[in-house]
Parts: C-alpha cells; sequence; structure tokens
C-alpha cells in the first residue's frame, strides 16, 4: 500500500493552507475549524486528535461508545470535547508533546470481529474480542504548529466492499488548458468519490473537484501532471482489506493506492508530460532589406516540430523554423513552436517573439560647444548656429529655463547682452519617423 507520508503529501495540497499528518475521513470534515473556547489554553494550542464519529455514536467523558457497541476509552489528556459546526459530530483532545495516551477497547458481547485504530497515520492498534484486556500507549509527537491527527477507528460493522470501480476518468491533458473532471462511480455501490486532482509532481500546482476555483492556471509546457482521487465509504459499509480498485476498466497494482476501512486514495495513478521546448526569441533593427535568419528550437523525444505566425510581416517556413522579415518593417510578431505528440509527450507549444526595433537615430550637430568671451556680450547680444546634419524626422529645439540665452525654432541662438558666466544647455531633438527613433542631441553655450 502506498505510504503514509505519500497519503500526507497529497492531502497537505489537496487541504491547501492546512498542515496535516494524515487524514482518513472526509476533507469536509477535516477542514472544519474547531468552535470558539473561553479556554485560554486551547486557545493557544492549534494541535488536535479528532475522531469523527456518526450521529448515532455517543460520547461520555474520555469513552466513545459506538453503534455497534464498541466502546474506547482514550486516558492521558482529559475528556474529549465537542468540535462546533463541523457536519459530522466531531470530537477532539489537545495533548501537549510527550503526553501518553492510553487506548482500551470494550467488545460487546458476542463480537468476533477485531477492530482497529489508525492513531493519525503513525502507526494501527488492532484489538482482538479474544484479548479483551489489551491496551495501546501512544506517545504524542508534533511536526506542525497547526496540526489535526484524525484517528480512525474501525469497529468491525459494515457491508464490505471488495471492489472499487471509477469510470469516465478523463486523462488527457491539453497544454494551455485546464484538467476537467469527469470520473464516476457505479451507483448504491457502497462508496463515492469524494475528489479528483490533477497536480505536478510537489503539487505546488493544484486543481481539485471540490476546490475548483484553488488554481485558475493552465498546464504548462515542460511540466508533468499526475492524477489522484479520493473515495470515501458510505454508511453502513467498509472497505475490505484485501481490495481490488478498477480506474477506466484497468486493475490498478496495489502500490497504486492506500485503503483502509473508511478511504481510499489513488495517488498518482495516471501522468501526462508536456515537452520542454527549447527555444527563444529574436531581437532586430529594421532595414531597407528582407532580413532573415533561422530558429533552431529543440524538443526531446524526437518530436516534430512545426512554426508558424500571427503576423504576415514576418513570414516563417512551417517545417524548417526560416523566418523572413519584411523590409522597413518595425513592429513584433509571435512566432509559435509546436512538437507534435510521442510515445511520452503529449502535444506542446511554446510562443516566442521576434521584435523588430526602430533605427537609432543618426542626427548629428557640426558643433556642440559654443564658448562666448563675458566681455563680448557686455554691450551686446551675440549670435550662434546650430547646424545639424542626417536627422530623421522633424528637428525642435528648447532651452534653459534661462533669460538670457534663447535658441529660435530654427536653431539660431541668441546670448543676450549683459548675459553672467556659466553654461546654458540647448536640447535639440529629432523626432524620427516609421524607421528611425527619436534622438536627442545636448548643445552648450559657456560664458566665461
Amino acid at each position: 500500500m502506498k505510504s503514509w507520508k505519500k497519503l500526507t503529501a497529497l492531502l497537505l495540497a489537496l487541504c491547501m493552507a492546512f498542515s496535516l499528518c494524515c487524514v482518513n475521513v472526509s476533507a469536509t470534515d477535516v477542514l472544519a475549524a474547531p468552535g470558539a473556547t473561553s479556554m485560554e489554553e486551547e486557545e493557544e494550542c492549534n494541535q488536535f486528535y479528532c475522531f469523527i464519529l456518526d450521529e448515532e455514536d455517543s460520547v461520555s467523558g474520555s469513552t466513545i461508545t459506538f453503534a455497534s457497541g464498541l466502546k474506547l476509552t482514550v486516558t492521558g489528556a482529559g475528556d474529549l470535547k465537542l468540535m462546533e459546526d463541523n457536519e459530522s459530530p466531531t470530537y477532539y483532545l489537545q495533548p501537549k508533546e510527550g503526553t501518553e495516551l492510553t487506548f482500551k477497547m470494550e467488545f460487546p458481547e458476542g463480537a468476533t470481529r477485531k477492530a482497529t485504530i489508525n492513531c493519525g497515520g503513525e502507526e494501527s492498534m488492532e484489538f482482538d474480542p479474544a484479548a479483551p484486556e489489551t491496551t495501546y500507549v501512544h506517545t504524542v509527537h508534533w511536526e506542525y504548529d497547526f496540526e489535526y491527527k484524525n484517528m480512525v477507528v474501525d469497529d468491525g460493522s459494515g457491508i464490505e466492499v471488495s471492489n472499487v470501480e471509477i469510470s469516465d476518468v478523463t486523462v488527457t491533458l491539453k497544454q494551455g488548458e485546464a484538467p476537467v473532471f469527469t470520473g464516476k462511480v457505479p451507483a448504491n455501490s457502497g462508496y463515492e468519490l469524494y475528489s479528483e486532482s490533477w497536480g505536478d509532481e510537489n503539487y505546488d500546482q493544484v486543481w481539485n473537484s471540490v476546490y475548483p476555483d484553488y488554481s485558475s492556471d493552465v498546464c504548462k509546457m515542460g511540466v508533468t501532471y499526475y492524477y489522484s482521487c479520493i473515495l470515501e465509504r458510505a454508511k453502513g459499509y467498509r472497505f475490505a482489506d484485501d481490495i481490488t480498485v478498477t480506474l477506466n476498466g484497468e486493475v490498478l497494482p496495489e502500490d497504486s493506492y492506500f485503503s483502509d476501512y473508511s478511504l481510499i486514495l489513488l495517488d498518482k495513478v495516471a501522468s501526462q508530460s508536456f515537452n520542454p521546448i527549447s527555444v527563444s526569441g529574436k531581437t532586430l533593427t529594421v532595414k531597407k532589406t528582407a532580413q532573415t535568419f533561422q530558429f533552431n528550437a529543440k524538443a526531446e523525444d524526437g518530436a516534430k516540430l512545426t512554426y508558424s505566425s500571427d503576423n504576415k510581416n514576418v513570414m516563417v517556413d512551417a517545417d524548417s523554423g526560416k523566418v523572413t522579415v519584411k523590409k522597413n518593417w518595425v513592429g513584433t510578431a509571435k512566432i509559435k513552436v509546436v512538437a507534435a505528440a510521442t510515445e511520452k509527450y503529449n502535444k506542446s507549444w511554446k510562443t516566442v517573439k521576434v521584435e523588430v526595433k526602430k533605427a537609432v537615430q543618426p542626427m548629428t550637430v557640426k558643433k556642440s560647444t559654443f564658448v562666448v568671451k563675458k566681455s563680448d556680450v557686455k554691450k551686446k547680444a551675440k549670435k550662434l548656429k546650430i547646424s545639424v546634419s542626417k536627422a530623421q524626422g522633424k528637428v525642435t529645439y528648447s532651452g534653459s529655463k534661462s533669460k538670457y540665452v534663447k535658441v529660435s525654432s530654427k536653431g539660431d541662438i541668441t546670448v543676450k547682452k549683459g548675459t553672467p558666466k556659466g553654461t546654458y544647455r540647448i536640447t535639440v531633438k529629432a523626432a524620427g519617423n516609421s524607421m528611425y527613433a527619436a534622438g536627442t542631441k545636448t548643445v552648450t553655450v559657456k560664458v566665461k
């Protein structure tokens, strides 16, 4: 059977923010928080041993009496307390680290079937009516600051289910889309399909049928996803110790699922992988002639690659990946590289950009620094001229906020009479055009 560590990992993902050691019951019950309490020590402790019971079961002090007549007494941590606002009656204890809990089972007269307790996934206790004096001592150990340990008690009652069938499960995923959940179990079969899920290797990305809004992401290139699901027994039924599980008509090996009398967990029983395509985008500068280059995309498992463009100005050969960019064109095109399905991978794709930028503004100024003697403007103004060449686009001039040095729309500079010593800067801007970007130059006037 699957190890409890793997069960724990999956349920951590399915139950989102909660830190659980293991869960063998409905996730609806597990996620319900304990009711408000006035006891300060309970408010400070967020670690619980939980017993989820049926309506016919009852609790008195530290003893649970099951509908079958079986009685379980747990000593060492006080009386069992009711967890409020749960759909099913749930009682809990809050023992501290290192506490020793003693478990004792009393069988009704005439009982012949053994009873078991799974203690939060850590150990299993077996009680035999032929040895009624058997007790177990369990030492409490907490791994997390917030933790539930659910005590699954099999009282030996209920109709046994020895074969489980799950059909119509969608096990084909598409890149760029989220999984859909379509699994079914036979009606009146004694069990229910509680949840289906898909997740990556470490459950960093998870979709779950119970929490449809938990992941809004889609299947990604280069990732392998796994299918898992949880089944719960119906009231009055129990899963047999030796059980056969069939998924979409295929009998699953025992090591692909975990089961106890109340729950079956299928862990990573199907997988879908998307090819990790390797390809990078391209940045070019516009030219007056057509430009060509070659994409050298790579994919694994010998997958055939095909290419397509979303822009008629950037044409790509579907098979070779050779790209032709039209002359005088500036803009961005998206190239989609598709890896065909192989025995190992699903059909996969990756989109990259081809960006063609405007050329750098070629404008030059003949003289970028003018030096004027203060004595030259003592009695009259001084005239200077900015000479511009190779500019692409309209040329404009803007001066400093100084009232002494002004520039006209034609690049004529006037250094006014009485201008004090200092440095004055003028900006020359070429607006650019369809092929050239805008650019600026700075002209400096120094009065000494």
